[in-house]
């Protein structure tokens, strides 16, 4: 049975909570949706990611949209949890990590065509905005099992680790993008003001998402 659904919305410390679900469920039990690992296009990647399931399946985690899986069957009765995080600083997070890509994809020429992007050139797409509203369309905030904040992370897991009754664990920081987050400009004030403007749907989330941790209080 599934316990547990873990939306990794980008850049909200999904790497580190996935180490940490790796070291407190058995192994194999925990299930890691990265759509790379399915190239046959002609069939919805979350439809191959759920073939992939079974018996001994206890967590899934991953890049997918609640859409994406909002009819499946065997997750009616699982957990939903997602971690969120500053919109300005995601934005800016996912740059980095996008800045990277492209440093690592040398014969990708679609991505280097995008050297040159800049952080407001990135963050001014269609695909790059409110992502976080995005990721959870269609499901009401009020009924996560649990959300946490990024940057409290420690904290927040600590508390999910107990409403789980988990097993002690170490926290692994994984950070995917330190180096190439280091090379971005100082975000001016006035940047910071037009993120924010085009991120206006996760702001209001983000701001309701704080207002319901803090009166749960977890």
């Amino acid at each position: 049975m599934i316990e547990l659904v873990s939306i990794h919305i980008p850049k909200t410390a999904g790497r580190t909570f996935l180490a940490i679900l790796n070291s407190v469920y058995p192994s194999g039990s925990v299930i890691h949706f990265d759509r790379k690992n399915f190239p046959d296009k002609s069939i919805p990647e979350t439809i191959q990611f759920k073939s992939q399931l079974n018996e001994t399946t206890k967590v899934i985690h991953g890049h997918f949209r609640y859409k994406e899986i909002k009819d499946w069957k065997n997750i009616k009765s699982s957990k939903l949890i997602a971690w969120f995080r500053d919109p300005v600083e995601r934005v800016i997070s996912n740059y980095g990590f996008f800045k990277k890509r492209i440093a690592l994809a040398i014969n990708d020429p679609e991505l280097q065509r995008r050297k040159n992007e800049t952080l407001l050139e990135y963050a001014s797409l269609d695909d790059t905005r409110n992502l976080m509203s995005n990721f959870i369309e269609g499901f009401n905030i009020k009924d996560f099992y649990f959300m946490g904040i990024t940057e409290h992370f420690n904290n927040d897991v600590n508390k999910l680790a107990v409403m789980l009754k988990w097993k002690a664990f170490d926290i692994p920081w994984i950070n995917d993008n330190t180096e190439f987050k280091s090379k971005i400009p100082d975000v001016t004030s006035e940047l910071r003001k037009i993120i924010t403007e085009l991120n206006a749907e996760d702001i209001k989330l983000y701001s309701k998402v704080l207002e319901i941790h803090n009166k749960r209080k977890y």
